[in-house]
């Protein structure tokens, strides 16, 4: 999805995993990345969100980090990808917090049972 004219914001912010990039515009997550070097990560994240205006904010980044992290809460999401992507997307949201599943179920819940890579 080409996105243009929008604000965007980023943000750096701790998490369980190490340090995580947030992303986020109208009041939605469009990318959270874990990364070796904050520094591509943003060069990236600017190359791909070229054209729009583009704001860093830590503090924010940090407070929807808690929220996804610590709170478990579901944040809204930009989600972008193919139709099957998409469907794999939706299939993931639908795992419930601290439950596991499979690749194959993963697989069966989206029609393509032999989609297990």
């Amino acid at each position: 999805m080409k996105v243009s004219g929008n604000e965007i914001s980023y943000g750096f912010a701790d998490c369980v995993f190490g340090q995580c990039f947030l992303a986020w515009f109208d009041g939605k997550i469009c990318q959270l990345s874990f990364f070796d070097s904050a520094e591509y990560e943003t060069a990236i994240f600017k190359e791909k969100y070229a054209g729009n205006k583009i704001t860093q904010n830590n503090e924010r980044a940090s407070e929807m980090a808690n929220r996804i992290f610590n709170k478990h809460e579901r944040l809204p999401m930009q989600l972008e990808g193919t139709e099957f992507q998409m469907r794999v997307w939706e299939a993931l949201s639908e795992i419930p917090v601290n439950t596991t599943t499979t690749y194959a179920d993963i697989a069966d819940k989206v029609g393509k049972p032999k989609a297990v890579r």
